[in-house]
C-alpha cells in the first residue's frame, strides 16, 4: 500500500515541475508569422515532406494545428533520412504540436473522404470483456461520421452510432439491446459575436482523461467557445439522451433522474496552454434539474508530454453535493510511453495509471474512457496497445489491486481485450 502513494506522490511532483495540460482545440489555426511554417517549408526542400503534404504550409498558406499536426507526422516517419540539424527542427516540432499528434493516434481522429463537399469518415470496434465475476460480454460499435462546410463560417457535425453489449451470437438479451441511434447532429458558427457557437446534438469530454464525462453524442444543447491562448467553453444541455443510448433505451426518463441519468446542466470549462508541451484546464459542472439534481462537480486537470516518449495526464474533482454527510472526490492519473498510431504499422504504447472514484463523486453512464466501472472503486491499471497494420490497433486492458473505497472489500480483476478499426 505504502509503495502504490509513493508512487503517487511522484507523479505529483512531475506534475508540479512541469505543468500540464489538455490539448489546445483541434481546429485552431496556426498564425501566419509562427516559425513552424519556415520548418516545414526547409523539409520540404530537402525531401523529408514530399510536395503534396507541405504545399499549403510551404506557401504561407494558414492552416489548422490538426493539418500541421498531420504534416509533422509525415516528417517523424521520414527522420531516419534526415540530418542531425533536420532531426532537431523536427523533434522541435513534434513538442510543438504534441498534443494534436496524440490526437492522431487516438479514435477521436479519422481518415476522411470526400464525397462532394461532405467528409465521411467512421470506425468500428469488437472487444470481448471478463469483469472477474465469471462474467462475459462481446460486443461490438460502428460509427458513422458526416462533416460539411456549409459556408466559410458555418459547418455540420453528424455521427450514426451503432451498439450492442451482448453475448456473443445473440441478437439482444435482458442485458443490453441491439440500438442504433443519431449520436450527433450539431452546426457550429463560427466568428458569432467573436465566439464559435455549437448547437444541437453534440458529443461532451469535460476532462482530459474523460474520466468523469466522455459521451459519443447524445447531448442537447448549445455551447459557446472564446479565446486564442485560454479557450473557455460555456453551455447548457440535457445529457439524459446519453444515457438512453448506453441503457438501451429508447429515451431516458422524462419525469426523474432516480434510474441515474443526468439532465439538464450548466458546464463551463477552460484550458490553458503553460508551454508548448503542457496545458491546464479546470471546469465546472452543475445540474440542475430540481431535487434530482446529484451534480455540483468542481474539477482541475492536467496533460504534459514530458518527452519525445512520455505522456502524463491527471484529473481530480469534488462534487459540492454530499453523500452520507461528505463531499465525494474524484482523481486519475496516468503515465504512458510511446503512441499506437494508426497511420504507422508497428507503433504501440503501453500505460499504468491509478483511479480512486468515492461514491456519489460521478455517475458511471457517462464515463466512457473509463475501465470497468468507476463507481465507488479504486484500483491500479495497465494498458497496451499496437497497430497490427494500418488502420488497425489491438488494445488490452488490466485492472487490479481493485476495492470499493466505502467498504475496502475487494473488487475482482477486470480484463479487456480490444480491436479498433478506423476508416
Amino acid at each position: 500500500m505504502k509503495k502504490k502513494y509513493i508512487v503517487i506522490i511522484a507523479l505529483l511532483v512531475i506534475l508540479s515541475i512541469t505543468g500540464t495540460a489538455l490539448a489546445a482545440a483541434q481546429f485552431e489555426e496556426v498564425p501566419a508569422k509562427h516559425w513552424s511554417y519556415a520548418a516545414i517549408a526547409e523539409l520540404q526542400r530537402v525531401g523529408i515532406i514530399d510536395g503534396s503534404q507541405g504545399e499549403s504550409a510551404s506557401r504561407g498558406k494558414t492552416i489548422t494545428r490538426y493539418e500541421m499536426a498531420n504534416i509533422v507526422e509525415k516528417a517523424m516517419e521520414n527522420s531516419g533520412k534526415a540530418t542531425v540539424n533536420q532531426k532537431a527542427l523536427i523533434d522541435k516540432l513534434a513538442i510543438e504540436f504534441a498534443l494534436e499528434l496524440n490526437k492522431i493516434s487516438t479514435p477521436a481522429v479519422k481518415t476522411e473522404k470526400k464525397t462532394g463537399s461532405i467528409a465521411i469518415s467512421g470506425d468500428a470496434r469488437v472487444r470481448w470483456v471478463d469483469n472477474g465475476s465469471g462474467n462475459t460480454a462481446f460486443g461490438q460499435r460502428f460509427r458513422l461520421n458526416l462533416n460539411a462546410d456549409l459556408n466559410e463560417n458555418t459547418s455540420f457535425y453528424g455521427r450514426l452510432v451503432g451498439l450492442n453489449q451482448n453475448e456473443f451470437g445473440t441478437y439482444s438479451n435482458s442485458s443490453g439491446l441491439d440500438r442504433f441511434n443519431v449520436a450527433d447532429a450539431a452546426i457550429t458558427t463560427k466568428n458569432f459575436y467573436g465566439t464559435s457557437l455549437t448547437v444541437g446534438r453534440f458529443s461532451q469530454q469535460m476532462d482530459v482523461g474523460g474520466y468523469w464525462m466522455n459521451t459519443s453524442g447524445g447531448v442537447d444543447g448549445m455551447k459557446v467557445t472564446a479565446g486564442n491562448k485560454l479557450k473557455v467553453t460555456a453551455g447548457f444541455a440535457n445529457f439524459s439522451p446519453y444515457f438512453g443510448f448506453m441503457t438501451g433505451n429508447a429515451t431516458a426518463s422524462p419525469e426523474t433522474t432516480s434510474t441515474g441519468e443526468i439532465k439538464d446542466a450548466f458546464f463551463i470549462q477552460g484550458f490553458y496552454p503553460t508551454s508548448k508541451a503542457t496545458t491546464i484546464g479546470a471546469w465546472w459542472f452543475k445540474e440542475k434539474t430540481g431535487d434530482d439534481s446529484k451534480y455540483d462537480v468542481k474539477s482541475i486537470n492536467v496533460s504534459s508530454k514530458l518527452s519525445a516518449k512520455y505522456t502524463l495526464i491527471s484529473d481530480y474533482g469534488k462534487n459540492s453535493i454530499e453523500t452520507k454527510g461528505h463531499e465525494p472526490i474524484y482523481h486519475h492519473t496516468r503515465l504512458t510511453y510511446g503512441a499506437a498510431k494508426y497511420a504507422a504499422p508497428g507503433s504501440w504504447s503501453v500505460a499504468a495509471e491509478y483511479f480512486k472514484f468515492e461514491p456519489g463523486a460521478n455517475n458511471s453512464g457517462y464515463t466512457a474512457a473509463m475501465i470497468g466501472s468507476p463507481k465507488d472503486i479504486q484500483a491500479w491499471a495497465v494498458i497496451g496497445s499496437k497497430a497490427l497494420e494500418k488502420n488497425v490497433v489491438a488494445s488490452v486492458f488490466y485492472v487490479f489491486d481493485a476495492k470499493k473505497v466505502s467498504t475496502k472489500d475487494d473488487i475482482k480483476d477486470y480484463f479487456r481485450l480490444q480491436l479498433d478499426y478506423m476508416f
